[in-house]
């Protein structure tokens, strides 16, 4: 009788071995598991050449196995011999399907902002950029594509959009993708690795030096400023409060500083939780020439009142007037002034518990490497 043999259907071998039936006559056949029943099964012919078709029908076109990679198909194995069934692998994959549903980028952005905003708390700024951001990023996609299937190519086109903005600009962008990407992923919206966002080349961003008022400016300020307004200035550039803490924008449920939080008798700054912009309260020591510039103040007038400006349409620009005598107001001046002049005597680590932000932060955007000479002149600056 012929022996076993190894037999080619397709990209497949099988192993087929001759066999009698009861009745006598000689056929081969080839044994294998029924996937449905987990039932052991045989194919048999009378010739290998008819066995092999029969076999082919069986296969369902799984030739495709033999190309996979010799330690793919040794897990292969594996799996068929733990599961021959592949049962757990179906209630697995099914699982996965669940895990990670198709869900369009539209829908994952318009449920984001929309937990954003009910969790926002009390500051806006944040959820009005973040839809800005993301709307981008909604535009350049159509509607019904899925946000799995959004690859890094695809970002990388949206972003050469935006190549006629700064490298700052492009790199928030960016951030926001990425915010909105690792969201996703802790959803189950994606899978649970590094998203196409954050594999996102970063631009680059060259930081240049901040914007700082010398000791000369900042008394030309205090001297022309009318005393109802003084107190901003005072609190801006000898204590760094922002002026998002000061006057919140119109629409923003912060709370802004009050008279009430300026304890002159203790010599403490309170920035409540629900003024600060990190949410955090901060208790800060009152400089000496603060306090010189706010004593004579009345006690209503130590709650900051917003000064005049052409942008909410008075006539008497309050801020333009100012602003000439120093040649034009500097982005973040004030904040950045205090931030510089403070870091030259206490360090960036205290200085930055005082602003309201982390030490990284003060270093790369805030300090401008004062000197202790000019760190003290600027402390030194007193009401006449």
């Amino acid at each position: 009788m012929p022996v076993r043999q190894s037999l080619k259907v397709g990209r497949i071998t099988v192993e087929i071995y001759p066999w009698q039936h009861p009745t006598g006559r000689d056929y081969w056949r080839w044994d294998f598991t029924d996937p449905d029943t987990s039932k052991r099964r045989q194919l048999t012919a009378s010739t290998p050449e008819k066995l092999k078709e029969k076999i082919a029908k069986q296969l369902h076109g799984g030739e495709v196995v033999d190309v996979l990679a010799p330690v793919v198909k040794a897990r292969l194995a594996r799996i068929l011999k733990a599961d021959p069934t592949l049962r757990l692998l179906e209630e697995f994959m099914e699982w996965k399907t669940r895990q990670h549903p198709d869900v369009t980028l539209h829908a994952v952005v318009a449920e984001f902002l929309a937990i954003k905003e009910a969790n926002r708390g009390a500051s806006e700024r944040n959820i009005r950029s973040l839809r800005g951001d993301l709307g981008s990023l909604k535009a350049h996609f159509h509607e019904a594509k899925g946000i799995g299937a959004v690859t890094v190519k695809d970002l990388e086109e949206w972003l050469a959009k935006s190549a006629h903005l700064s490298a700052k600009r492009r790199r928030n962008l960016r951030g926001a993708a990425v915010t909105l990407f690792r969201w996703a992923r802790k959803r189950d919206y994606l899978p649970d690795k590094t998203t196409a966002a954050e594999k996102l080349e970063r631009p680059k961003v060259v930081r240049k030096v901040p914007p700082t008022y010398t000791v000369g400016e900042m008394r030309k300020l205090l001297d022309a400023c009318p005393p109802e307004y003084r107190s901003w200035l005072v609190l801006s550039g000898f204590h760094g409060l922002r002026y998002s803490e000061l006057f919140p924008p119109y629409g923003s449920e912060k709370s802004p500083l009050a008279g009430e939080d300026i304890n002159l008798d203790r010599g403490l700054i309170i920035v409540r939780a629900e003024t600060a912009k990190m949410d955090e309260r901060r208790v800060i020591k009152l400089h000496d020439n603060a306090a010189a510039w706010l004593s004579p103040l009345p006690s209503g007038r130590l709650t900051p009142t917003r000064p005049p400006n052409k942008k909410l349409k008075h006539e008497d620009a309050l801020t333009t007037r100012l602003g000439e005598l120093v040649g034009g107001w500097k982005p973040n001046g004030l904040r950045n002034s205090f931030i510089s002049f403070r870091a030259a005597l206490v360090g960036l680590a205290q200085t930055s518990m005082e602003a309201g932000n982390s030490e990284a932060e003060a270093r790369k955007s805030y300090n401008d490497a004062k000197s202790r000479e000019e760190a003290e002149e600027w402390f030194a600056l007193l009401n006449p």
